[in-house]
């Protein structure tokens, strides 16, 4: 689909707005990964400056002769199948911060939103343009802060024992609004929800609006 609406012309369904359903129509089971076209593909490739190696550490296996496809309809092996390659754009936030304070201004094992101005400040100092069908990386510091040397395993191992909190994206109506408008397929980070976490108290998170209006994949560290 070439011509597809732009955020606002999004309906509001049970009070969330930006509902994208029957975009790419109703059996669709890819959502955003449609915009991955064979044509985006060959562009990217040309593109590539900074190759990564990714290998699963395992297989699931199964038979396609007793799979019942309507208990695995919607489900994410439909990106599997497809598959997602594409033009990844890496907004390196850490770099940017730290030239910026001559440090990192935040812990990114701590609750704090990271703006949606600082996202195109970013893009712009590392000459940064987004492109259609675009996979977005964000770089905000977390496994850099695990890495570090001043950061002790007993830290490491308390992660598990704390409450969940990481500086991530903010939830609002223009990151919203930035991630159709510039009709990204899929988001990704170093943290492990991309999002500000926990959200404002009131405040929807961006996975309901990602995930079960869009389709758009969310990657994390695994």
């Amino acid at each position: 689909m070439t011509n597809l609406p732009n955020f606002d012309q999004l309906p509001t369904v049970y009070g969330q707005t930006g509902c994208a359903w029957d975009i790419w129509g109703r059996d669709d089971e890819l959502g955003t990964v449609n915009l991955l076209t064979d044509t985006v593909v060959r562009k990217s490739a040309k593109e590539i400056n900074k190759p990564i190696n990714f290998f699963p550490q395992g297989q699931v296996h199964l038979d396609p002769a007793n799979i019942d496809q309507e208990r695995i309809k919607y489900g994410i092996h439909n990106w599997s199948q497809h598959g997602i390659c594409g033009r990844g754009v890496l907004i390196d936030l850490v770099d940017y911060y730290t030239q910026k304070y001559g440090k990192l201004h935040y812990d990114p094992w701590t609750s704090h939103s990271i703006s949606l101005q600082d996202i195109l400040d970013c893009a712009k100092s590392q000459n940064v343009t987004f492109k259609r069908a675009d996979i977005l990386i964000l770089r905000i510091g977390y496994i850099q802060k695990y890495h570090s040397s001043s950061t002790t395993q007993e830290m490491r191992d308390s992660l598990c024992r704390k409450p969940e909190t990481f500086a991530g994206i903010e939830q609002t109506e223009d990151m919203k609004r930035f991630l159709w408008d510039n009709h990204l397929v899929a988001i990704a980070s170093d943290q492990p929800v991309v999002e500000n976490w926990p959200p404002p108290e009131g405040t929807p998170t961006l996975h309901q609006t990602l995930l079960p209006f869009w389709g758009m994949p969310i990657g994390m560290p695994g």
